[in-house]
């Protein structure tokens, strides 16, 4: 959790934070995504979520996404200690999901837009 606090910090973590704001923007003023709403190279769920966080807490809310990416790499974590637990034992599924969410807040800041997946 300690690791992830920063991504609370910064209004955007990466560029491309941006881009998914305006569409999701644009999508919530009644354009379609890859339509005038806009097009990138993400898969659409990526545009649904920020959308559906602004509509929820405001546009440009973006604390608000870094809420919900956290609240979705935190689900993770739980997921990957029950699969580690059931493989391998109680500390195997604890490693597993302390590396999980350590590494998912690690890396290039280039590379930290929420929620889509880290490797992009």
């Amino acid at each position: 959790m300690v690791a992830h606090l920063p991504s609370f910090l910064h209004r955007l973590l990466d560029g491309d934070e941006a881009i998914y704001g305006s569409i999701a923007v644009l999508m919530n003023l009644g354009g379609g995504l890859y339509d005038s709403g806009g097009v990138d190279n993400k898969p659409p769920g990526v545009f649904w979520i920020y959308s559906l966080t602004f509509r929820l807490f405001g546009a440009y809310q973006m604390t608000a996404v870094h809420a919900v990416g956290f609240v979705a790499m935190a689900a993770t974590c739980v997921l990957i200690f029950l699969i580690g637990r059931d493989l391998a034992g109680t500390r195997a599924g604890i490693l597993a999901a302390l590396f999980y969410g350590v590494l998912t807040a690690a890396g290039n800041p280039r590379l930290l837009a929420a929620p889509t997946p880290r490797s992009s």
